[in-house]
């Protein structure tokens, strides 16, 4: 048996990756479905897109702890069967065997599982920025949505049926790949897939800026909703990462002629599973923060507050009248506060510039909804819950 590898790429690192973030993948994707059915928000192609990128994630995950189990991915290529200098690409092996059919199925599982998470960040866009149906922007998405959905099918249909039916040679040794499949461009075409994922990747995640800065919201409110956009940007550096590695590959394979002894293959699939990994947490993002809003220190603390209020009464303790409506007023107010704010609760200063008595600014805010624009003949009100001083009387 082949030495395992060591850093990244050892067989604990990828079963690590391909088993953490498929498991976060479905727990972030069943709390935003929470959280949609908890606003009492009718279910969108924004959620519904992530239900087939959540599967073929989890696939790719599955597929890559196969890969590992059978020695095939995170372990060095078995020294070539095949004498000669060109002893690399005619080798095969049960070890090589497994690691291009690994290999294969992640490439066609990538668009199927990226562009479905990209069609669903586009579809939020629409959602949130195109109430009006209508302008540059109206046009732009659905051409892009329309796009993407030509990307899918083409590189899926391409990398599924990159040897026609002859389905063996894409496992045998690479050779036969080089001149049997697709004109022997079969590996120009994984070049094109991961150079194209990388640009739309780019595209996709920093469309949405001009728009959020253009909203009317307080400085601090822009950063934070444009930090969660650009919170998207560690994906593209698994994208980047992932396009960069293939590219060396495909430079070892046409310049030296051999199979990729430093763990190419590996890094290539490691990098495409923490892309799509991440990719599903960060479209997830937005819509979650209603949910992150109201799991802060302060709500849970007027929480507390309140019931050991309502046991003081319970247990026969009274108090002055003063004292009452103080302790009703408290609790009407962390009740309003905790009920309204749908924004993680952020560090404010008061007129006089001193810090709020709880350190917080509320906001109303549910996921960018209450932000866009809206639609033609209605109105929007929004209110805002601010208390300055709720320790004086």
């Amino acid at each position: 048996m082949a030495p395992a590898s060591t850093g990244y790429t050892s067989p604990g690192s990828m079963l690590a990756i391909s088993s953490v973030l498929p498991a976060l993948d479905i727990i972030i994707v069943a709390l935003r479905f929470y959280t949609r059915r908890y606003q009492n928000a009718p279910l969108q192609l924004d959620d519904w897109m992530l239900i087939p990128a959540l599967v073929f994630t989890v696939a790719m995950g599955v597929d890559l702890i196969v890969g590992v189990k059978g020695h095939g991915i995170g372990y060095r290529t078995p020294p070539p069967n095949v004498p000669g200098p060109e002893g690399p690409l005619l080798s095969i092996s049960p070890e090589v065997t497994l690691a291009d059919t690994v290999e294969w199925i992640s490439l066609w599982l990538q668009p199927l599982a990226l562009g479905c998470i990209k069609i669903s960040i586009l579809a939020f866009y629409r959602r949130v920025f195109d109430a009006r149906k209508k302008g540059f922007f109206h046009v732009m998405i659905q051409l892009f949505i329309g796009f993407l959905v030509v990307w899918i099918i083409a590189f899926f249909f391409v990398e599924f049926f990159m040897c026609g039916t002859a389905f063996s040679n894409l496992w045998g040794p690479y050779i036969t790949l080089h001149t049997k499949c697709s004109n022997g461009h079969a590996l120009w075409i994984d070049e094109a897939f991961s150079i194209s994922d990388f640009i739309l990747d780019i595209l996709v995640f920093f469309v949405p800026l001009p728009n959020i800065w253009s909203l009317q919201m307080t400085l601090k409110r822009r950063l934070l909703v444009s930090l969660i956009f650009v919170v998207g940007a560690l994906a593209i550096v698994g994208s980047g990462i992932r396009m960069a590695i293939f590219i060396q590959v495909l430079d070892g394979i046409y310049s030296k002629k051999s199979r990729s002894d430093d763990f190419s293959i590996a890094q290539f699939l490691f990098w495409s599973m923490l892309e799509a990994g991440l990719a599903v947490i960060v479209t997830c993002l937005p819509t979650l923060n209603f949910l992150f809003g109201k799991l802060n220190a302060t709500s849970m603390l007027s929480s507390i507050r309140s019931i050991l209020s309502l046991d003081s009464l319970r247990s026969g303790r009274t108090g002055d009248s003063g004292e009452s409506r103080h302790r009703d007023d408290t609790r009407t107010v962390a009740d309003n506060a905790s009920a309204s704010s749908q924004l993680k609760m952020i560090p404010s200063m008061t007129g006089d510039n001193e810090q709020h008595p709880f350190g917080v600014e509320t906001h109303v805010m549910s996921d960018l909804e209450d932000q866009r624009d809206p639609p033609a003949g209605q109105i929007m009100v929004h209110s805002d819950v601010q208390h300055s001083n709720l320790n004086k009387h």
